[in-house]
């Protein structure tokens, strides 16, 4: 999904947890830290869906920080031989 930062600019970003006490979700934001979070009402015009207003890479330019990614090693182990075929 897209949704503003604290400095308003559109971010791609995913929610992670939904408070239904206080009618907030919580949207971390792809490619930044935990601190970047934000908690926003579930009605705001700050959410959209994914690729309304983000172009292209919306994280840290420097140190890009990803979470969530799991890989089994078959698949690591497939995905090295294919590189290594490549180069």
């Amino acid at each position: 999904m897209d949704a503003r930062d604290q400095v308003n600019n559109w971010c791609v970003g995913q929610i992670i947890d939904i408070n239904s006490e206080t009618q907030t979700v919580t949207v971390h934001f792809d490619g930044w830290s935990d601190k970047y979070n934000v908690e926003l009402p579930k009605k705001t015009s700050k959410i959209a869906p994914f690729r309304s207003y983000s172009r292209g890479y919306t994280g840290q330019q420097k140190v890009a920080l990803r979470t969530g990614w799991s890989i089994n090693q078959t698949t690591f182990v497939m995905l090295e031989t294919r590189i290594k075929e490549i180069i």
